[in-house]
């Protein structure tokens, strides 16, 4: 029963497929189905969308929306997550090819204060905060995440501890076999139940079958 789970229990899952960084643009939907990244809205498991960093995306007219963001929304690093970072990060998102929302490419953005961004969309779309919700374009810091084209051996070496994300989890460590995360504790929206999870790269279906 989750409601029984403690500070010290952690989750241990095996997987068919390796998650081979830890780049928003490329395994953004793993990281985020796992507790590390945050999209401005979520899917529930009811199939419903809602607010997540962002409490309301209001149709503004037929010229787009006006997206506000919770003030209490922070980075892992503790950076809060304000207009300039979801602006720059869905821009980032759109032209690395992360999620095709065609009316955002060419879109309009304002920022009219720290929590509030008001987006004009290249063609009226009805179903942006749905797009918006999507786990393929969770929110990093821009300011320790450079465009996908700069992303160098180098620099993907350094991503680990930046503390880019914001979900409940963070990654401590990444191998060929694993991916572990643990809880943050001071999470923006709340702590997780769980001290961390285990992710188990494992592609044979018979040693996933093994190890269960």
């Amino acid at each position: 029963d989750p409601a029984d789970w403690g500070s010290e229990y952690y989750q241990r899952i095996g997987v068919s497929f390796e998650v081979l960084n830890l780049t928003p643009y490329d395994n953004g939907y793993w990281l985020t189905s796992y507790g590390a990244g945050q999209s401005l809205y979520r899917v529930t498991p009811e199939d419903k969308v809602v607010p997540w960093v962002a409490t309301s995306i209001a149709p503004d007219g037929q010229e787009g929306y006006t997206i506000k963001l919770d003030p209490r929304a922070k980075f892992h690093n503790g950076k809060p997550i304000d207009s300039r970072q979801v602006q720059t990060a869905l821009e980032r998102h759109i032209e690395a090819g992360s999620a095709t929302v065609p009316s955002l490419k060419g879109a309009r953005w304002e920022a009219l204060d720290a929590t509030t961004l008001k987006v004009s969309t290249a063609t009226p779309d009805p179903w942006l905060p749905s797009f918006l919700a999507i786990a393929y374009m969770p929110l990093f810091d821009v300011d320790e995440v450079p465009p996908k084209e700069r992303l160098t051996p180098d620099v993907l070496s350094g991503l680990a501890g930046k503390g880019y994300f914001s979900g409940p989890f963070r990654v401590t460590g990444l191998n060929p076999q694993q991916m572990t995360l643990e809880a943050v504790p001071d999470a923006w929206d709340g702590a997780p139940r769980l001290a961390g999870v285990d992710v188990l790269f494992i592609k044979d279906p018979q040693a996933r079958l093994a190890v269960l």
